[in-house]
């Protein structure tokens, strides 16, 4: 069994170390975070060695992989973490598109894996919709609506509801609108956002807080319109088929964190999806803080690496007067 330390202890890391320990192999060793009272409940839940500076806790203990669940500091700890051997085990709703996009980075710089965990997009309705999209091009959207319901912060939920269009639409939106009720997304009880894409295709999202956890997909394609409801332990899919009747199924949902850590196992493996769809995910996540933050219709900047000069040998050996710009245009 390998060990695994833990970034940022909450309510549901216990269930989530359960899981990886009886699915994945991973038996947790210590936790940081940077806050003592995190601290003081995870060292009473577990016994573990807690710190309160995380990185002496990358950098000292043995680990096969890191679970990464805080924001502030998550690419530096990613970057740690990556350059020690360990495997990247990132909750993708406590991560921001930057966040996301340093972690990413890391694992592909570094040669170590990067599973991003999202246990509402494992949900038996979402894995379908997304399967069937991917595999019948006529059931790909053209106009869909998603609504996420939990009891996590309304920003948390709105991460993973873009992550799911990112799987269901086959390019990456051109631009992102946004609003928060209220106006101040790190407080607002619900965000909607709207992604546009090249096609002329529409997606809408919106997130709330609630206490009854619950994901809606409702959408049109070429194919006919569908629905998807999952709530705890169950989702229905509705398929109308253009000039057909309508089907609906009832589906059963396994625990979504056992699923998660089942598919950890894969990843680990050489699964390299969430590696692939991470810098997408990213690049959309950060427009759409933009749009949040400004109000503004906001750009969908294409992910890849940014090029880098860098002076590998001499210099200037003194000081002398500007005289204009140079652009260096590469094919």
């Amino acid at each position: 069994m390998d060990q695994i330390v833990i970034c940022g202890w909450d309510q549901r890391v216990p269930a989530i170390l359960e899981a990886l320990e009886a699915h994945a192999r991973l038996r947790a060793v210590a936790v940081g975070d940077r806050q003592p009272a995190p601290l003081v409940r995870a060292r009473a839940a577990t016994g573990l060695a807690c710190y309160q500076h995380v990185l002496e806790m990358l950098r000292s203990v043995p680990a096969g992989a890191m679970l990464l669940n805080m924001d502030g500091g998550a690419g530096e700890y990613a970057r740690v973490a990556a350059a020690h051997g360990a495997d990247l085990l990132v909750v993708g709703d406590v991560l921001d598109g930057s966040s996301l996009r340093a972690a990413a980075t890391a694992a592909r710089r570094h040669g170590v894996a990067l599973a991003v965990l999202r246990p509402a997009l494992r949900s038996a309705g979402a894995s379908f919709l997304t399967g069937l999209a991917a595999t019948d091009r006529t059931w790909r959207p053209r106009f869909a609506e998603i609504e996420v319901v939990d009891d996590t912060p309304a920003p948390h939920q709105v991460r993973t509801a873009v992550a799911l269009a990112a799987r269901l639409m086959p390019d990456a939106p051109v631009n992102v609108l946004g609003s928060a009720l209220g106006g101040d997304p790190d407080t607002s009880e619900v965000i909607a956002v709207q992604l546009r894409y090249a096609s002329g295709d529409l997606l809408t999202v919106t997130a709330r807080t609630g206490h009854a956890p619950t994901l809606a997909v409702r959408g049109e394609s070429h194919a006919g319109r569908f629905e998807v409801t999952s709530t705890a332990g169950a989702s229905t899919v509705a398929l109308t088929r253009r000039g057909a009747g309508r089907e609906e199924t009832e589906l059963r949902d396994d625990d979504p964190w056992a699923t998660e850590a089942r598919r950890v196992i894969g990843v680990r493996r050489g699964d390299g999806t969430d590696a692939r769809h991470a810098p997408a995910e990213a690049a959309m996540l950060l427009a759409m803080d933009v749009a949040l933050e400004t109000g503004d219709v906001a750009r969908v900047e294409a992910p890849g690496p940014r090029a880098a000069m860098r002076l590998l040998d001499g210099g200037a050996e003194e000081r002398t007067p500007r005289r204009g710009s140079l652009r260096l245009v590469t094919g």
